[in-house]
């Protein structure tokens, strides 16, 4: 399990911030982009090259991806249509409407919407809770500089002379303490961070636990209490048992509550609180539970995994059947959703079903969805493959 304490010793800090680009931890998109370099660069640099022993003793791999371009599969990327998922359209006004309300301090119109989202429990397009994205959206801040960190405070300080009771602030005031700790922290190592921003760093997460603690006495309940309080688990090392009954509690709250299995799988890699095929025993357990949607959880579990894998199916012990049946159960469920047919074409090509992965392509034909792509000589890369079964 890794903690702060086992952080100030010199472990890397590059899953914290894959933590924070990818799961719940809201942050302006172009923030996105500079903490995924950020990401793969700290990655590169903190995991050890592999002895001559090693290389020995490993199992052959599987072929997979490899991602070797040439100049006829950069010219097909140049051609291809970006496209952008209609739901990640509603997601964005939804955004702009609830940071609006925020900055303008309609604390009623807030307080109303939160309500309305945990009784209604709707989804976007692409099924994920609207709820949940209300929270994203009250981090969604033009800046991340001092002067925006601290109006937004004081527009939580009047919410709460507004509504001392309020739910919907403390979970949104939870996420902002736990990125503000990770602003002071910074991205690199902990030798390198000065010991006053390492005082800085603990003394929000501190509060940020402080606020969590109080929602234990409220009446009402809300699942994406117990997700954004997973953060903090993870950057104060809590025990693990601890994270697990956040998890108990969140799907007690509401078990077809998807976003917090794949969060308790990044939870379970060996960086945190896992070893080897813990991730993979916790995804095949929770698709076995009806009441958490099955094998459509399952594909979404393994869909936010795969970005730590190189092929997912290669590389852990997730099986592509499963996945299969829970991207046809998603693709079924959410036609609306251009997400799903991107997501059969990328994984299916991972998991070798060449027929499965050429019928996505054709179907997607020449458009790109940079969400699931990343770059548009991977779809290309992947295409080709399901073509002609050559990399």
């Amino acid at each position: 399990m890794t903690s702060v304490h086992e952080a100030a010793r010199g472990v890397c800090l590059a899953p914290a911030l894959f933590s924070l680009f990818t799961m719940n931890i809201p942050i302006r998109r172009i923030t996105r982009h500079v903490l995924l370099v950020a990401c793969v660069v700290l990655s590169a640099a903190c995991d050890p090259k592999p002895s001559s022993s090693d290389l020995s003793s490993a199992a052959p791999l599987k072929p997979g991806p490899v991602e070797h371009i040439d100049a006829s599969e950069r010219i097909e990327a140049a051609a291809l249509i970006p496209i952008v998922d209609p739901a990640q359209h509603s997601i964005r006004r939804f955004e702009a409407e609830i940071r609006g309300a925020f900055d303008e301090r309609k604390f009623d119109v807030l307080e109303k919407i939160a309500a309305e989202l945990r009784t209604s429990k709707a989804l976007f397009e692409e099924g994920s809770w609207k709820l949940k994205v209300f929270y994203d959206a009250l981090e969604e801040r033009f800046s991340r500089g001092q002067d925006f960190w601290l109006t937004d405070i004081q527009t939580y300080e009047a919410w709460e002379k507004a509504y001392p009771d309020s739910l919907a602030r403390r979970i949104g005031l939870i996420n902002l303490l736990t990125n503000y700790a990770w602003d002071a922290r910074g991205a690199g190592y902990a030798r390198d961070v000065t010991e006053e921003n390492h005082r800085i760093f603990q003394a929000r997460l501190e509060q940020a636990a402080k606020v969590f603690a109080q929602t234990r006495d409220l009446k009402e309940k809300d699942p994406c209490c117990q997700l954004v309080a997973m953060n903090i688990a993870l950057g104060q090392g809590w025990p693990k048992e601890h994270f697990e009954r956040l998890v108990a509690e969140a799907a007690a709250i509401a078990p077809e509550f998807w976003h917090i299995h794949p969060m308790r799988c990044y939870s379970l890699l060996p960086r945190w609180y896992g070893k080897d095929g813990d991730w993979e025993a916790y995804a095949e357990d929770a698709s076995n539970r009806g009441e958490w949607l099955g094998d459509e959880t399952y594909a979404r579990m393994v869909m936010r995994m795969s970005s730590f894998h190189a092929n997912i199916f290669r590389d852990s012990k997730a099986s592509w059947p499963k996945t299969r049946k829970g991207l046809d159960i998603l693709k079924a469920k959410y036609p609306a959703s251009l997400e799903f047919p991107h997501q059969i074409a990328r994984l299916a090509t991972m998991g070798q079903d060449q027929a499965l992965a050429k019928s996505a392509f054709d179907e997607i034909g020449d458009h790109f969805l940079e969400s699931v792509w990343r770059k548009p000589e991977r779809l290309v890369h992947f295409r080709t493959w399901a073509r002609t079964g050559q990399w």
